[in-house]
This record gives structure tokens, C-alpha cells and sequence, in this order.
């Protein structure tokens, strides 16, 4: 799986920050463990799943990995919706530099926050434009309202170890 994350603004959006710095935007690509059927499953485990961070940073110019994702979103404007896009190695949406991250141990960003994740947030972002970003701000929630604001505050480490490469 993989999702966004995005705010109203080129201020906010990810969900991790930098030295108190967030970026627009924030892609998670969501894994799990084999072993476990499904990732419905695989939340039941400290093992079972690990989640890429990759932070979005606003660029003049498209950037084309994105292109096919983007194109997507005018036919899913509204919650619970769905479409097919051309499919594509998920290796092309990380950073040039996969060397510098930081992981930890931590929880889904979404309820029910399950603490069973192990994060790999990568140092160097990818480019989108603001183009892109736009489109993300075109879409709706069940409630038909812009989803403007689908990132969660930053939370507390509350004692976790945060490694960096």
C-alpha cells in the first residue's frame, strides 16, 4: 500500500519533521511481513510491519514518477472511490540518496495507531511541484469537504531511540 499525506500549504503536510521542519507532503509506502496473510494480520505483530517515509519537497517542475499517480486522482475526487493506474517499480519513488534515514520503532500515523512499526524515513526528499500538490488538495472526504489537512501532529518520542544514517 501507499498513501499521501499533505497539508493546505507548502508549511506543512508531512508527518515527520526535521529539526522541527516539516515539508508539503509525505508518501508512505506501507510493507508487511510475508508470514502474515494480510497487513490487517501483520498489525497483530512487533515484526510485522515496516513502513518508508519518503518526504515530498516542492519543485518547479512535474516529477514524472509521480505522473501516473497524479493522473489518477481526478477519478477518485470523492471518498470511496477507487481506480487503476499503470503500474510501475515502487523503486522509482525513493530518493537518490537511500543511504540517509532514520528509523525507529513507532506506531501507524492513522487510527488505530497501532504500535507496531518499524519506520525507515528517509533524509532526502523527492521533488513535486506545485502542480501536483494541487491535485492532492482537489480531493474529498466522506463528508465531501477538501481534505486539506490529512497529516497527524508530531508526537512525543516518549523514550524511543531514533537511529540515523
Amino acid at each position: 500500500q501507499l498513501h499521501f499525506h499533505w497539508g493546505r500549504n507548502q508549511d506543512e503536510g508531512s508527518e515527520h519533521t526535521i529539526n522541527g521542519g516539516r515539508y508539503p507532503g509525505e508518501l508512505h509506502i506501507v510493507t508487511y511481513k510475508t508470514q502474515y496473510s494480510t497487513l490487517t494480520q501483520a498489525l497483530n505483530y512487533n515484526d510485522g510491519v515496516v513502513v518508508l517515509g519518503i518526504f515530498l519537497k516542492a519543485a518547479p517542475e512535474d516529477n514524472n514518477v509521480l505522473s501516473p499517480i497524479i493522473a489518477g486522482l481526478p477519478r477518485v475526487l470523492n471518498a470511496d472511490t477507487t481506480t487503476t493506474i499503470p503500474s510501475f517499480p515502487l523503486q522509482n519513488l525513493l530518493p537518490g540518496n537511500i543511504i540517509n534515514y532514520y528509523r525507529y520503532q513507532g506506531s501507524l500515523t492513522t487510527p488505530t495507531c497501532n504500535q507496531v512499526v518499524s519506520w525507515t524515513v528517509f533524509a532526502q526528499p523527492i521533488p513535486i511541484s506545485l502542480a501536483q500538490l494541487a491535485a492532492f488538495r482537489t480531493l474529498h472526504d466522506e463528508t465531501g469537504q477538501l481534505i486539506e489537512f490529512n497529516f497527524r501532529p508530531v508526537q512525543p518520542l516518549n523514550g524511543r531511540t531514533v537511529f540515523m544514517t
